[in-house]
Protein backbone atom coordinates (compact mmCIF):
# COMPACT_ATOMS: atom_id res chain seq x y z
CA UNK A 1 0.00 0.00 0.00
CA UNK A 2 1.31 3.48 -1.00
CA UNK A 3 0.62 6.59 0.95
CA UNK A 4 -0.05 9.44 -1.03
CA UNK A 5 1.41 12.82 0.20
CA UNK A 6 0.48 15.86 -1.59
CA UNK A 7 3.64 17.30 -0.30
CA UNK A 8 7.59 15.81 -0.74
CA UNK A 9 8.65 14.82 2.65
CA UNK A 10 12.45 14.82 1.81
CA UNK A 11 11.26 18.71 0.97
CA UNK A 12 9.71 19.39 4.01
CA UNK A 13 12.72 17.73 6.15
CA UNK A 14 14.90 20.52 4.02
CA UNK A 15 12.68 22.96 5.06
CA UNK A 16 13.72 22.64 8.60
CA UNK A 17 17.65 22.73 7.68
CA UNK A 18 16.74 26.19 5.40
CA UNK A 19 14.45 27.54 8.30
CA UNK A 20 16.89 26.90 10.90
CA UNK A 21 19.41 28.99 8.57
CA UNK A 22 17.71 31.38 7.77
CA UNK A 23 16.70 31.80 11.85
CA UNK A 24 20.51 32.29 12.62
CA UNK A 25 20.89 34.94 9.85
CA UNK A 26 18.22 37.10 11.33
CA UNK A 27 19.99 36.50 15.08
CA UNK A 28 23.00 37.88 13.41
CA UNK A 29 22.05 40.75 11.14
CA UNK A 30 19.49 41.76 13.72
CA UNK A 31 19.70 45.66 15.02
CA UNK A 32 21.63 46.28 18.30
CA UNK A 33 18.44 46.55 20.01
CA UNK A 34 18.55 42.96 21.66
CA UNK A 35 16.03 43.16 24.06
CA UNK A 36 13.34 43.80 21.72
CA UNK A 37 10.76 40.87 21.57
CA UNK A 38 11.46 39.92 18.22
CA UNK A 39 15.06 39.17 18.90
CA UNK A 40 14.08 36.96 22.32
CA UNK A 41 11.64 35.09 19.86
CA UNK A 42 14.47 34.12 17.06
CA UNK A 43 16.75 33.04 20.28
CA UNK A 44 13.88 30.09 21.55
CA UNK A 45 13.31 29.77 17.56
CA UNK A 46 16.76 28.77 17.48
CA UNK A 47 17.00 26.77 20.45
CA UNK A 48 14.04 24.92 19.56
CA UNK A 49 15.05 24.53 16.04
CA UNK A 50 18.96 22.83 16.98
CA UNK A 51 16.90 20.30 19.49
CA UNK A 52 14.46 19.18 16.61
CA UNK A 53 16.90 18.72 14.08
CA UNK A 54 19.79 16.66 16.36
CA UNK A 55 16.39 14.77 17.37
CA UNK A 56 15.68 13.82 13.68
CA UNK A 57 19.81 13.53 12.99
CA UNK A 58 19.97 10.97 16.18
CA UNK A 59 16.62 8.83 14.65
CA UNK A 60 18.05 9.13 11.05
CA UNK A 61 22.00 7.90 12.15
CA UNK A 62 20.93 5.33 15.23
CA UNK A 63 17.19 5.04 15.89
CA UNK A 64 15.57 4.15 12.69
CA UNK A 65 18.34 0.82 13.03
CA UNK A 66 17.95 0.59 16.67
CA UNK A 67 14.28 -0.58 16.11
CA UNK A 68 14.51 -2.56 13.40
CA UNK A 69 17.02 -4.11 15.00
CA UNK A 70 14.99 -4.86 18.10
CA UNK A 71 11.59 -5.73 16.11
CA UNK A 72 13.39 -7.66 13.27
CA UNK A 73 11.84 -5.59 10.85
CA UNK A 74 12.86 -3.02 7.89
CA UNK A 75 11.14 0.18 7.16
CA UNK A 76 11.09 1.34 3.62
CA UNK A 77 10.57 5.30 4.10
CA UNK A 78 12.50 6.73 6.52
CA UNK A 79 10.69 9.52 6.44
CA UNK A 80 7.40 8.03 7.24
CA UNK A 81 9.41 6.59 10.35
CA UNK A 82 10.46 10.42 11.43
CA UNK A 83 6.74 11.61 10.75
CA UNK A 84 5.47 8.81 13.14
CA UNK A 85 7.68 9.48 16.06
CA UNK A 86 6.70 13.73 15.70
CA UNK A 87 4.60 15.15 18.50
CA UNK A 88 2.30 18.32 18.89
CA UNK A 89 4.63 20.09 20.67
CA UNK A 90 6.52 21.60 17.65
CA UNK A 91 3.42 23.02 16.62
CA UNK A 92 3.46 26.28 18.38
CA UNK A 93 6.76 26.82 17.14
CA UNK A 94 6.11 26.93 13.31
CA UNK A 95 2.63 28.87 13.92
CA UNK A 96 4.21 31.72 15.58
CA UNK A 97 7.01 31.69 12.93
CA UNK A 98 3.92 31.71 10.45
CA UNK A 99 2.79 34.55 12.25
CA UNK A 100 5.83 36.66 12.40
CA UNK A 101 6.10 39.19 10.68
CA UNK A 102 9.72 40.24 11.08
CA UNK A 103 10.64 36.79 10.10
CA UNK A 104 8.33 37.02 6.93
CA UNK A 105 9.17 40.93 5.69
CA UNK A 106 12.74 39.34 5.24
CA UNK A 107 12.28 35.82 3.62
CA UNK A 108 8.92 36.15 2.31
CA UNK A 109 9.92 32.45 0.22
CA UNK A 110 10.61 31.29 3.05
CA UNK A 111 8.17 32.35 6.04
CA UNK A 112 5.22 31.74 4.11
CA UNK A 113 1.81 29.46 5.15
CA UNK A 114 2.76 26.71 2.29
CA UNK A 115 6.05 26.14 3.91
CA UNK A 116 4.99 26.08 7.29
CA UNK A 117 1.80 24.73 6.92
CA UNK A 118 3.02 21.60 6.24
CA UNK A 119 5.46 21.95 9.59
CA UNK A 120 2.85 22.92 11.34
CA UNK A 121 0.28 19.87 11.04
CA UNK A 122 3.17 17.37 11.61
CA UNK A 123 2.31 16.63 14.92
CA UNK A 124 -1.42 15.67 13.98
CA UNK A 125 0.10 13.82 10.72
CA UNK A 126 1.66 11.66 13.24
CA UNK A 127 -1.61 11.23 15.05
CA UNK A 128 -3.51 10.43 12.42
CA UNK A 129 -0.76 7.53 11.50
CA UNK A 130 -1.78 6.21 15.20
CA UNK A 131 -4.89 6.17 14.16
CA UNK A 132 -4.67 4.42 11.68
CA UNK A 133 -2.14 2.13 13.20
CA UNK A 134 -4.62 1.65 16.14
CA UNK A 135 -7.35 -0.04 13.67
CA UNK A 136 -4.73 -2.25 12.36
CA UNK A 137 -3.98 -3.72 15.59
CA UNK A 138 -7.85 -4.12 15.84
CA UNK A 139 -7.61 -6.20 12.59
CA UNK A 140 -4.15 -7.94 14.04
CA UNK A 141 -6.63 -9.19 17.26
CA UNK A 142 -9.16 -10.03 15.17
CA UNK A 143 -6.91 -12.75 13.43
CA UNK A 144 -5.39 -13.67 16.53
CA UNK A 145 -8.60 -14.45 18.19
CA UNK A 146 -9.04 -16.54 14.96
CA UNK A 147 -6.40 -18.76 15.14
CA UNK A 148 -6.92 -19.46 18.79
CA UNK A 149 -10.43 -20.74 18.03
CA UNK A 150 -12.25 -18.05 19.94
CA UNK A 151 -15.16 -17.36 17.85
CA UNK A 152 -17.82 -15.78 20.38
CA UNK A 153 -18.22 -12.32 20.34
CA UNK A 154 -16.92 -12.05 23.75
CA UNK A 155 -13.99 -13.40 23.27
CA UNK A 156 -12.95 -11.98 20.54
CA UNK A 157 -13.70 -8.62 22.24
CA UNK A 158 -11.36 -9.60 25.33
CA UNK A 159 -8.48 -10.65 22.68
CA UNK A 160 -8.82 -7.28 21.15
CA UNK A 161 -9.05 -5.77 24.48
CA UNK A 162 -6.11 -7.20 25.59
CA UNK A 163 -3.77 -6.64 22.60
CA UNK A 164 -4.29 -2.73 22.10
CA UNK A 165 -4.59 -1.69 25.93
CA UNK A 166 -2.47 0.86 26.10
CA UNK A 167 -0.58 -0.60 28.78
CA UNK A 168 0.54 -3.08 27.13
CA UNK A 169 1.43 -1.26 24.83
CA UNK A 170 3.58 1.42 26.69
CA UNK A 171 5.27 -1.50 28.00
CA UNK A 172 6.70 -2.73 24.63
CA UNK A 173 7.11 0.82 23.54
CA UNK A 174 9.44 1.29 26.60
CA UNK A 175 11.00 -2.02 26.08
CA UNK A 176 11.96 -0.12 22.44
CA UNK A 177 12.80 2.98 24.39
CA UNK A 178 10.81 4.53 21.72
CA UNK A 179 10.14 7.46 24.17
CA UNK A 180 13.63 8.44 23.88
CA UNK A 181 13.33 9.28 20.14
CA UNK A 182 9.90 11.64 19.97
CA UNK A 183 10.41 14.85 18.07
CA UNK A 184 9.27 17.27 20.09
CA UNK A 185 10.39 20.65 22.15
CA UNK A 186 10.66 20.43 25.71
CA UNK A 187 9.74 23.38 26.82
CA UNK A 188 6.51 22.50 24.98
CA UNK A 189 6.24 19.46 26.91
CA UNK A 190 3.54 18.29 29.73
CA UNK A 191 3.78 16.15 32.56
CA UNK A 192 0.66 13.63 32.72
CA UNK A 193 -0.73 11.11 35.10
CA UNK A 194 0.17 7.34 34.34
CA UNK A 195 -2.71 6.80 32.22
CA UNK A 196 -1.74 9.77 30.34
CA UNK A 197 1.98 8.98 29.52
CA UNK A 198 0.95 5.41 28.48
CA UNK A 199 -1.65 6.74 26.12
CA UNK A 200 1.22 9.18 24.66
CA UNK A 201 3.96 6.15 24.68
CA UNK A 202 0.95 3.81 23.02
CA UNK A 203 0.46 6.22 20.62
CA UNK A 204 3.90 6.18 19.16
CA UNK A 205 3.87 2.45 18.78
CA UNK A 206 0.36 2.86 16.75
CA UNK A 207 1.94 5.26 14.47
CA UNK A 208 4.93 2.57 13.36
CA UNK A 209 2.51 0.04 13.07
CA UNK A 210 1.05 2.17 10.59
CA UNK A 211 3.88 2.68 8.93
CA UNK A 212 5.15 -0.58 8.71
CA UNK A 213 1.00 -2.05 7.17
CA UNK A 214 1.17 0.71 5.01
CA UNK A 215 4.65 -0.91 3.34
CA UNK A 216 4.06 -4.53 4.21
CA UNK A 217 0.69 -5.19 4.47
CA UNK A 218 -0.83 -7.04 6.75
CA UNK A 219 0.95 -10.32 6.81
CA UNK A 220 4.17 -9.02 8.34
CA UNK A 221 2.18 -7.14 10.83
CA UNK A 222 0.85 -10.43 12.10
CA UNK A 223 4.14 -12.06 12.03
CA UNK A 224 5.56 -8.99 13.89
CA UNK A 225 2.88 -9.56 16.92
CA UNK A 226 3.70 -12.80 16.57
CA UNK A 227 7.40 -12.32 17.99
CA UNK A 228 6.85 -9.55 20.68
Amino acid sequence: MKWNFNFDLNEIFENIKIIALKIKELIGNYPNEKERREYKKLKKWDNQLIEILEKIQEIQKNSIQTIEQKLKIKFRDPNQVLIALFTKTTKNLFLEMKEANYAKSIYPNIFNAQNLGHLINLGELAEGFATLGDAVLGLVAIHRAWEKGLFKKGSITDEKIELVRNSKLAQICDDLKLNEYQISVVSERKNGLPNTMNHKKATFLEALIWVYYSENGLERVLSLFNKI
